[in-house]
């Protein structure tokens, strides 16, 4: 029996540079995630992004500047090669945080977070693993988060 792997010269999920549809101002000349915006104020946008493939760093116990220089460190280098198959992806945008929640009385925001990029198209379907130590993949589906707006 013989696994058939369907090869795409595109990721749904991901917008390129090439697309002739509209991107996201922050795209740039970069690779994005697609996502639908589900409400937008003047402070934030919730946004359901598309299934896809990321890679992301998770930190615990760090305060977020240290944490966040830590995962761009690190994702970097998976990015530029230091991964199992040695391959070198071009860096995608934007770089997502997920930040933990405990409840104390309220809500507070632990110092456990993952921050993440999305793969590459060409990517997406085997995607390298990682080999450096905190750098994790996984599939999102349907992803909701909440951005604040960038004036």
């Amino acid at each position: 029996m013989h696994s058939h792997r369907r090869h795409h010269q595109h990721h749904p999920a991901i917008t390129t540079p090439t697309d002739h549809e509209p991107r996201p101002w922050f795209c740039r000349d970069k690779e994005c995630p697609k996502f639908k915006v589900e409400k937008a104020t003047d402070e934030y946008e919730q946004r359901v992004y598309e299934e896809a493939s990321w890679v992301g760093f998770n930190t615990t116990g760090l305060k977020f500047e240290l944490a966040m220089g830590r995962a761009s460190a690190s994702l970097a280098r998976y990015f530029k090669g230091q991964n199992e198959d040695e391959e070198k992806m071009n860096i995608t945008t934007p770089l997502a945080t997920l930040m933990r929640l405990e409840e104390y009385g309220g809500y507070d925001i632990v110092n456990n977070f993952t921050i993440a990029l999305v793969l590459p198209s060409a990517q997406q379907d085997k995607p390298p693993k990682p080999s450096l130590e905190g750098v994790i993949l996984w599939w999102w589906c349907d992803w909701r988060g909440v951005i604040g707006v960038v004036v």
